[in-house]
């Protein structure tokens, strides 16, 4: 806020000649000048940097080589801020971007402008730079911003003390009008005289009031043309003038709004901090400013305003009235909220990123540790079949002129078993490579699932030494469903291989199938060794065995091939197993018809 009580002291004393033709520079001591004036190849940030740190700066100079380019109003800064990535590229403008984005209709007056004639001109200025303030040269090339608010108060402010001189002349020419009759009366012959100083006396009544009705009409005139909502007040806060653009906000009356009825159309949140502000203003004499949310009568909705009150008094320091505006700044507010909500909305995604990265991080462990068990497994798995190979061929290079032909069939079947198994290790370590990677085919066709079952119970039988009883039941129409063999066979192979493999000798390993409702229900039950309880939510990790297995070897990818062969049939997979009882494993596959209906 200027200084209003510097200003009146100053004009107090001038001549009413002189105070009608008051111009800025006569004035620029008292009033309130924002003296933020940015000269840089890239003044994006420091222009924010201004108007964060100064919340009242009404906006920013930006000068090249002391020629004024344009002003960035505080308007301007938010809206552009306001859109999607905007603070990042205004941080990041250039001056001529900004001198782009800037105001190129700035209004920049010299010092002399009488001060009338520059509140007349920026009212010559559209809708949208009414709020804009003031560029004034106060030296060659050298600038300050004036807020318009401070013109109307200043001007306002004229109009009141004009006004008293007026009054003080009207008086002080009255009083000289009754001793002049006084001393007529005492003069015998003077009637003419007397006469003649009455009419001109009358005549210097008429043109100061003259003069006062000017001063009346043109406050009025400032005061209905301005966006501003304005309003005056008595010492005691009841308000005694409203302008017309209050009365067509709020669609009352001045009867209406007069007094306190300005009261009711404040938002009932926002009246008890209202009052406090005011009733302290009117206690202490300080400028009055407060934000609310005034009702707006056309669409009966409530939108935030700054109202802002300065005291005026006379020469002795007494208040004598108060003058004051209303702002609607509710898309201002709209914006601060909308960049708070988008910070926000930011620091959400930050956190899920770093949530991301951190998930990808535990699964880069996991890949890690996965590929240790790897290695761990391959030069185990790989390393016996190995040594049988190399062991057996050898002794056939060595010895095979002293063995007999039995013998070394023998050692022939033992390299190619070790062969075989290691192509299965190799054909099982790929199949998890082909799905984790997504290139793993599912290609279903018609076969019957009984035959297929007992055809793959007779490989199993052939290669158990222990002797097992392996039953098979089937029940219902089981003679045509649409499913992939290889993926089928890798899948009941290694449930029947992994029952046999953990059952103790000759103990029984039954084999289920239900084919209804356009489902395959396959169960496999055995007498094993269990699976721990502790250990059961990891089974179908790749490489994982559980702790109970002892010495029977394994690669620990049997379960996860189980399951991904499974899932791209579009089945589930399920078990009940309690340690050192036996395990039920639990296969759901969709048949031809459930396919074909999705």
């Amino acid at each position: 806020m200027f200084e209003l009580k510097q200003l009146s002291a100053k004009l107090s004393v001038l001549p009413l000649s002189q105070m009608r033709h008051l111009s800025l520079s006569s004035t620029l001591q008292e009033l309130s000048l924002y003296d933020f004036q940015i000269e840089s190849e890239c003044p994006g940030r420091e222009v924010a940097q201004a108007f964060k740190s100064n919340p009242l700066l009404p906006g920013v100079i930006l000068t090249e080589q002391g020629e004024l380019l344009g002003m960035i109003s505080r308007r301007l800064f938010l809206e552009d801020i306001s859109r999607p990535y905007g603070r990042e590229l205004f941080l990041k403008r250039p001056v001529k971007c900004l001198y782009i984005l800037a105001n190129t209709e700035v209004l920049s007056l010299p010092k002399e402008t009488l001060i009338f004639e520059a509140y007349r001109q920026c009212l010559q200025r559209t809708a949208a730079q009414l709020d804009e303030p003031i560029v004034v040269e106060i030296e060659p090339k050298v600038y300050r911003l004036l807020d318009i608010h401070q013109l109307l108060v200043a001007q306002s402010h004229i109009h009141e003390l004009t006004t008293q001189l007026l009054n003080r002349q009207i008086l002080v020419e009255k009083n000289t009008l009754e001793q002049l009759r006084k001393e007529i009366a005492e003069r015998v012959g003077a009637e003419s005289a007397l006469k003649q100083a009455k009419q001109e006396l009358e005549s210097r009544v008429e043109e100061r009031t003259a003069q006062l009705t000017d001063s009346e009409q043109r406050f009025r005139f400032l005061a209905e043309i301005i966006p501003q909502q304005v309003w005056t007040a008595q010492p005691d806060g009841r308000l005694d003038y409203v302008n017309q653009r209050v009365l067509d906000y709020f669609r009352r009356t001045k009867k209406q709004m007069l007094g306190a009825g300005w009261q009711e159309v404040i938002h009932p949140e926002d009246v008890p901090r209202c009052l406090e502000r005011w009733n302290k203003s009117l206690a202490t004499g300080e400028p009055y400013e407060v934000e609310f949310r005034l009702f707006r009568a056309a669409d009966k909705t409530y939108r935030w305003h700054i109202g802002r009150a300065l005291p005026r008094h006379d020469e002795e320091g007494r208040l004598v009235s108060w003058f004051g505006t209303s702002t609607d700044i509710h898309e201002q507010k709209q914006t601060e909220a909308d960049l708070q909500l988008a910070n926000e909305q930011l620091e959400i995604k930050v956190q899920e990123r770093t949530a991301e990265l951190r998930k990808a991080l535990e699964k880069e462990k996991d890949l890690s540790e996965l590929k240790n068990r790897f290695f761990s497994m391959a030069s185990h798995d790989f390393r016996t079949p190995l040594t049988t190979i190399l062991t057996s061929s050898d002794l056939l290079k060595l010895f095979s002129h002293k063995f007999s032909e039995d013998k070394k069939q023998q050692h022939l079947m033992r390299i190619q078993t070790a062969v075989k198994n290691m192509t299965l290790l190799l054909d099982d370590v790929l199949f998890i490579g082909k799905v984790e990677s997504g290139r793993m085919e599912f290609n279903p066709v018609p076969l019957n699932l009984e035959e297929f079952c007992q055809e793959v119970l007779s490989d199993i039988s052939l290669t158990d030494d222990k002797n097992h009883v392996l039953n098979f039941e089937c029940h219902g129409d089981c003679s045509l469903v649409d499913m992939d063999q290889k993926l089928l066979r890798k899948m009941l192979a290694n449930l029947l291989s992994n029952a046999v493999k953990y059952s103790p000798e000759a103990s029984t390993v039954r084999l289920n199938v239900l084919c209804e409702n356009q489902q395959a229900i396959i169960n496999v039950q055995d007498q094993g060794i269990g699976i721990p309880e502790s250990e059961q939510l990891r089974l179908f990790e790749v490489f994982h065995r559980c702790s109970n297995v002892g010495n029977i070897s394994g690669t620990g990818l049997g379960m996860a091939i189980i399951k991904q062969a499974v899932e791209l049939h579009g089945g589930s997979i399920s078990f009940e197993s309690v340690a050192g009882v036996g395990t039920t494993f639990t296969v759901c596959v969709p048949t031809i018809q459930q396919q074909k209906a999705q």
